[in-house]
């Protein structure tokens, strides 16, 4: 078993599959002695703590800015009325989202009640999940933060670049 998986890997990080022609692994290690310096491996690591440092700011920036920015707004964070439990309802709404006549008839058969109450709980349900336009809004104002602070630090970091300039100057 050990030697067909070693064979496996051997045969897909294969140079000639991966790399040019007269190159190996070794020629673009991290601890190879070029000048230029490839990608490694442990720089992959990076982005995680990143993502956790970005989730926190988010969360906070909705707490406590976009949230109250919302309420102050005018913008309600009430969610729509909750359907009565159903699991007979609930199993077919489950199995489709979009309905026929003959399905809504034959639950209101099955339930003894009227298709209006069977169709209205089919809008109750589908209400349910759908966000709060307080949500909404936290939503897209953190986009447009996001949005704003990561073109502007593109535009800082390439300021003094001369290929921003002069689009010759790329490659």
């Amino acid at each position: 078993m050990t030697s067909f998986y070693r064979r496996a890997l051997d045969t897909f990080w294969s140079p000639s599959v991966w790399l040019p022609p007269n190159t190996t692994w070794a020629d673009i290690s991290p601890e190879s002695s070029t000048e230029i310096r490839h990608a490694d491996h442990r720089d992959l690591w990076y982005p995680l703590p990143l993502a956790l440092v970005l989730l926190l700011i988010r969360y906070l920036f909705e707490k406590y800015w976009f949230a109250p920015v919302g309420l102050s707004l005018g913008i309600k964070n009430s969610r729509p009325k909750k359907a009565p439990p159903n699991p007979v309802l609930e199993k077919a709404y489950n199995q489709s989202k979009k309905w026929e006549q003959k399905q809504i008839q034959g639950l209101a058969k099955q339930l003894d009640q009227t298709e209006r109450q069977i169709e209205r709980w089919l809008r109750l349900r589908k209400g349910q999940n759908k966000p709060s336009t307080l949500t909404k809004f936290c939503e897209n104002a953190w986009r447009c933060v996001y949005y704003i602070f990561s073109f502007s630090y593109g535009i800082i970091i390439l300021w003094d670049k001369a290929w921003l300039w002069d689009i010759n100057e790329c490659w």
